[in-house]
């Protein structure tokens, strides 16, 4: 299956290119370069949002963007930077790209939890996690110089994390790094799912510190199959702020909980949508700026309650929904709501924003679990939102019920074939 221009009501793919044009320069040796400004990467992100890749490619983002930046180089050499000719050399790209073995990959980070994570490996998303109390093996000892190299205000592990060694197959480096630190953070959203406080009170002026309990080290480093570092790629965690490790106080049962949620995760129809909002609610989270958190988590919830567009009462319906007191829940979720959007729309922050985190964390949790305890039951996301469009009060579902019954008696429906 090829990769296509997606349909016209998202813009024409003519106007990008014509932009891109002017920013490319072949020289006598018929070598193509950048001019990487601003509006280059622009046009480039709006290309592709216009191409529709097809799954069985796998591409992920970082291959996606490699990929339409060799097309549009290759394209403008033989003198075709058109919709045609892009489309033309991106599927050469793409069935080039495909082609290519796979090599393995080492990602190496830290955890900010001790030696209690009940957990020793993990196979995750295409990865296998392997977590160490001890030292790393010395093929890894590159590690220090690399991260010395890229920055000296860099540490390697802060005191007492665990060590945690991604491994993966993938076809470039950079695609090894993003699919290793996805499975690091659906990791570490299913662990704080579990393990995150519902709710904390800060007493005076304090440190700002994210609300997950278990967050990655400042620096990732990424190595080939024998340790050797790869040069220059170091990834760190802009919001990064050292902490005294997490000691899990029950880890049998935190162990029970993340394989449940994994297991059911798994089951799902709509698992790859499960995974998206996992990732968006553990990102939210390790925000220090809970103004920008919560914008982030709202989104998460958006995945599961809204997946089709940004449809505030839908979700307040479907979340409060959950709950036994839904009439108070949905004046929570529409409280959230207004801040949300008077967040984003006129800029108004918060000093409750932290505290707002937390209620909207409840919500996530909630609708979460619901997905995962109904992992068989639903065949899409969609039948589960409708589901969760029923009216939570016993009066108007009995209502509902009986003109059901009375539709199927009008339409003859036998009911003995469902």
């Amino acid at each position: 299956m090829a990769i296509k221009w997606k349909s016209g009501r998202l813009g024409k793919p003519a106007i990008a290119l014509e932009g891109l044009s002017e920013s490319i320069t072949i020289d006598a040796k018929n070598r193509v370069s950048f001019v990487a400004d601003s509006e280059h990467h622009e046009r480039l992100a709006i290309l592709e949002t216009l191409l529709s890749f097809p799954k069985k490619l796998n591409f992920d983002s970082v291959q996606k963007q490699n990929a339409i930046r060799r097309a549009v180089a290759k394209a403008s050499l033989a003198g075709e930077l058109t919709p045609s000719g892009v489309l033309k050399e991106l599927n050469r790209v793409a069935k080039e790209e495909n082609d290519k073995p796979e090599a393995t990959y080492h990602l190496i980070t830290s955890l900010s939890v001790d030696g209690s994570l009940p957990f020793r490996k993990y196979e995750l998303d295409g990865c296998k996690l392997r977590f160490l109390t001890g030292p790393l093996p010395k093929k890894y000892k590159s590690r220090e110089e690399v991260i010395k190299d890229f920055s000296g205000k860099f540490s390697d592990h802060p005191p007492d994390y665990i060590k945690c060694i991604v491994s993966t197959k993938a076809k470039s480096e950079r695609s090894a790094a993003h699919k290793a630190l996805r499975a690091l953070d659906l990791f570490r959203g299913y662990c704080n799912l579990i393990l995150n406080p519902a709710f904390q009170i800060v007493l005076g002026p304090t440190e700002v510190r994210p609300i997950n309990v278990i967050r990655a080290g400042e620096t990732h480093t990424l190595h080939f199959a024998n340790g050797k570092a790869v040069r220059g790629q170091v990834w760190y965690e802009p919001n990064f702020k050292p902490k005294i490790p997490l000691h899990v106080k029950k880890p049998k049962i935190l162990k029970q909980n993340v394989d449940q949620l994994r297991e059911g995760s798994e089951k799902s129809k709509y698992s790859e949508s499960l995974d998206e909002s996992l990732l968006r609610f553990v990102r939210s989270l390790d925000e220090t700026d809970f103004n920008t958190g919560i914008i982030r988590l709202w989104s998460a919830i958006e995945t599961l309650a809204s997946p089709n567009g940004a449809n505030y009462e839908a979700v307040v319906q479907r979340c409060s929904f959950l709950f036994d007191d839904y009439e108070y829940q949905a004046q929570v979720l529409n409280h959230l709501r207004e801040y949300r959007n008077s967040n984003v729309h006129a800029g108004e922050e918060s000093e409750n924003a932290r505290e707002y985190c937390y209620q909207s964390q409840r919500f996530y949790r909630q609708l979460f679990f619901f997905h995962i305890a109904h992992a068989e039951t639903f065949s899409s996301l969609e039948q589960a939102n409708s589901f969760l469009d029923l009216p939570p009060d016993a009066e108007k579902l009995f209502q509902l019920k009986d003109s059901v019954d009375r539709c199927i008696k009008f339409r003859k429906l036998d009911v003995s074939q469902e």
